[in-house]
């Protein structure tokens, strides 16, 4: 390809789907596209096609060792990309997707790294393709990464089959890098996003309790958690509650707002919580109150298996006052093991 790349004007904001088809038709058929991010001008390619992987390579002059990150249409995509996703994803996916980071994860032969990227033309394109881009900066490796159309062609015109004008690009910075593949997340690119962004979120983590109905036992459990760690100034935890087979915004029995109220908490205003995949996926540690709520989540989502630990704490529901304040006991006499355990997994 010799001759000068095609050049197609989007409306950056409201881009026209006869164009942004065409586009999502040439990488549908191994051909290459440089499209506007939120960040820099990127070269996309089919993530699913080597050869046109091959020609990313071969026309950046970039080093075979070094790979690609994936650019996806929705949060959502991450999951068919890598199983087993860990809580810390979902924090940062909900804090900075999309938008300017690249996070490493690992998957069963390597790690990948995985952008949504926050611009209207670079979303219609990946989703319109039916595949996954990678997009690398479009330039020649080692040189400054393209802000406009202009810059970007003047390493790459005549050797890509199309490429998209959407104007200066918001940011005119590359996304920072966040490996989570290790034990304690690291920037590998200091981007768009400053490490100072990233650590309030890196330092939260949640911590999920799960009965069957959300109106006795997993309120307990949670209202005294919360207490502890506000006696003990710790903030950077969140504590939730759920039933695995919970009615939804149903208030907690009469005996538990009891309960608690003698030990200071005022649950008289909570609502029950259905348990979701959601709350499971993005809990950093989960306390169930029997092995049966273990087992009902280790089918919905077994990958969480591992995070679980079983209280061993019977259903006080229909039971007298003195019941429930036995079993409440029961939960406060657990609370040190909750708190080492805490310890040791976050």
């Amino acid at each position: 390809m010799n001759k000068k790349t095609r050049v197609l004007k989007l409306n950056s904001q409201n881009p026209e789907i006869e164009g942004i088809k065409e586009a999502a038709e040439i990488i549908k058929t191994g051909g290459l596209v440089i499209f506007p991010t939120e960040t820099v001008y990127g070269l996309g390619a089919d993530f699913a096609n080597p050869k046109a992987m091959q020609r990313v390579y071969e026309i950046k002059k970039r080093p075979q060792n070094r790979p690609l990150s994936v650019h996806i249409a929705c949060k959502e995509d991450a999951e068919r990309l890598v199983k087993n996703l860990p809580p810390i994803f979902y924090a940062l996916s909900e804090a900075f997707w999309p938008g300017p980071l690249t996070l490493i994860l690992k998957t069963k032969e390597k790690s990948i790294g995985l952008r949504l990227p926050d611009n209207k033309i670079a979303q219609r394109l990946i989703s319109e393709s039916k595949t996954f881009l990678v997009a690398p900066s479009a330039n020649i490796s080692g040189a400054r990464p393209p802000v406009t159309l202009e810059e970007a062609l003047k390493d790459l015109d005549g050797k890509v089959n199309l490429a998209i004008d959407g104007g200066k690009t918001k940011l005119g910075e590359e996304s920072t890098v966040l490996d989570l593949t290790t034990v304690k997340p690291r920037v590998l690119r200091q981007g768009a996003i400053e490490q100072r962004e990233l650590k309030k979120t890196l330092e939260q983590r949640t911590v999920l309790f799960v009965c069957t109905g959300n109106t006795c036992r997993s309120i307990m459990a949670e209202g005294l958690l919360k207490k502890l760690l506000a006696e003990k100034g710790i903030k950077n935890i969140k504590v939730i509650s759920a039933g695995v087979s919970a009615l939804p915004e149903v208030s907690p029995t009469r005996e538990t707002i009891e309960v608690l109220q003698k030990e200071g908490i005022d649950v008289s205003d909570y609502k029950t919580k259905v348990l979701t995949e959601e709350m499971l996926k993005t809990a950093d540690i989960i306390f169930v109150m029997q092995e049966y709520h273990k087992d009902v989540i280790s089918k919905r989502v077994p990958w969480v298996k591992e995070r679980i630990f079983v209280l061993d704490v019977a259903d006080p529901i229909g039971r007298p006052l003195n019941i429930y304040q036995d079993y409440f006991e029961l939960i406060k006499k657990e609370m040190p093991k909750v708190m080492k355990r805490i310890k040791e997994v976050l």
